[in-house]
């Protein structure tokens, strides 16, 4: 199968999924219980989260217990649309604003490369990994991009729904795995 068409599948197992809205909260709250209790966000100082976009898992209470155990936080601001992202600084306090591809981004407080030591914990959100770390994005490369930029200078998370687990996923040179990957 290939990349495109596997998109078009996923999408249509989303909506059925998404019809019971239940369903999305109930494995979101499953999904960070596994995060939050996993020996590397015990390790991480630093968590480069995301903000989930309404077909991703509601991670919102793995940022919480971050900021309830001191961690530091950052989130992606798309810098351009030709796959580029940079991690910002939040905290508690920070308002968000709808931005690029309706995904709701930080004011600019860039993290420095500097800043990001080898225990800190990169969440990457995806619409399906292999159990093996392979991942297939929505096809724009910011992930990829920000892990090849960033090769092994941190434990890399893919978070999904089950449905999302797939045996054989159509991967490229450009496409860069994840070390884990944690779901329902």
């Amino acid at each position: 199968m290939t990349k495109p068409e596997l998109r078009k599948n996923i999408k249509e197992f989303q909506k059925t999924f998404f019809s019971n809205p239940l369903n999305r909260i109930q494995a979101s709250y499953k999904i960070c219980q596994l995060v939050t209790s996993s020996e590397e966000f015990h390790k991480a100082q630093i968590i480069l989260a995301f903000m989930p976009m309404k077909d991703e898992v509601n991670i919102g209470s793995i940022i919480t217990e971050a900021f309830l155990l001191n961690k530091k936080v950052a989130v992606p601001l798309i810098t351009d649309a030709s796959g580029s992202m940079e991690f910002q600084w939040i905290d508690s306090e920070t308002e968000m604003k709808p931005g690029a591809f309706g995904i709701y981004e930080p004011p600019v407080n860039p993290v420095s490369p500097d800043e990001l030591p080898s225990e800190a914990l990169l969440l990457v959100p995806g619409l399906a990994f292999s159990s093996d770390g392979k991942r297939l994005g929505r096809g724009k490369g910011f992930y990829d991009k920000f892990i090849t930029d960033n090769k092994n200078r941190f434990h890399k998370i893919g978070i999904c729904f089950n449905f999302q687990i797939i045996d054989e996923l159509p991967v490229d040179e450009n496409d860069m795995p994840v070390d884990k990957v944690i779901t329902d």
